[in-house]
């Protein structure tokens, strides 16, 4: 397994309120990574992500048993309740929150844990695929009105997220489970890389760059390039099909 990762505070922002993680090992047979997006005033937001990050890669690192939906969930779960914690008792963290998608995989399968904007793509036969729904009120519009791409990426309402991890006391996490195979990639990034770079632009620049992580760190440049409007943040799985990184 290959992995790269490239975050950028972007064009615009004072500060990079995006987490990740990649593994370099595996926990308990699985590996994992991860793209977090925080939100709220005073730096809060970058604490959210940060905390989102912290504690489900704690989890993870710890967990011996369960499915790969059950390590998701109870991650996802203990992320929410020390983020929620913290915004009830700090003044400076009120109302901070963040998105959070997460994948397990092995060379054979892989299950992704997804709450806000963020998304997960698969990559295989040169074909790209979002694996996530948005959780956010354009993709509620655009279930009942039919909104393009480039429709949805302009509309006025396009950063209003219908969930988010830390807000409330318990979390909705939807999970998305597959199998891949050898070549095939799996990509996480935040919305300031697709609300810039568009998914044919994104397959396309892998195609063209040498390696894993030239194309990651590419499409961070070419969203920067595009206005750089918000955090951008994204990582990326090469399934090799062996048991080595």
């Amino acid at each position: 397994m290959i992995f790269a990762a490239s975050s950028h505070r972007g064009a615009v922002r004072k500060s990079n309120q995006d987490s990740y993680y990649v593994s370099t090992k595996r926990l308990d047979g699985y590996y994992v990574m991860m793209v977090a997006d925080g939100m709220g005033g005073h730096r809060a937001g970058e604490v959210a992500s940060a905390m989102a990050v912290s504690a489900t890669t704690e989890y993870l690192e710890d967990c011996r048993r369960g499915s790969m939906e059950t390590r998701l969930r109870r991650a996802v779960e203990k992320a929410n309740g020390e983020i929620f914690r913290r915004a009830s008792l700090d003044e400076n963290c009120q109302g901070m929150g963040t998105t959070l998608t997460l994948a397990l995989m092995d060379e054979e399968r892989y299950a992704v844990g997804h709450v806000g904007d963020s998304r997960a793509y698969l990559i295989s036969g040169g074909e790209m695929r979002q694996i996530t729904r948005d959780h956010t009120l354009v993709e509620e519009i655009s279930s009942t009105v039919d909104l393009d791409e480039a429709a949805r990426r302009n509309h006025p309402q396009r950063s209003l997220i219908t969930r988010a991890v830390g807000v409330e006391f318990r979390v909705d996490m939807d999970l998305y489970e597959g199998k891949w195979q050898r070549g095939d990639v799996l990509f996480i990034c935040s919305d300031g890389l697709v609300n810039e770079v568009d998914e044919t632009e994104i397959l396309a620049e892998l195609g063209r760059q040498p390696s894993l992580d030239a194309w990651v760190k590419t499409l961070v440049e070419r969203a920067i390039e595009a206005g750089g409007h918000d955090n951008i943040t994204a990582v990326a799985a090469l399934n090799e099909g062996g048991d080595g990184l």
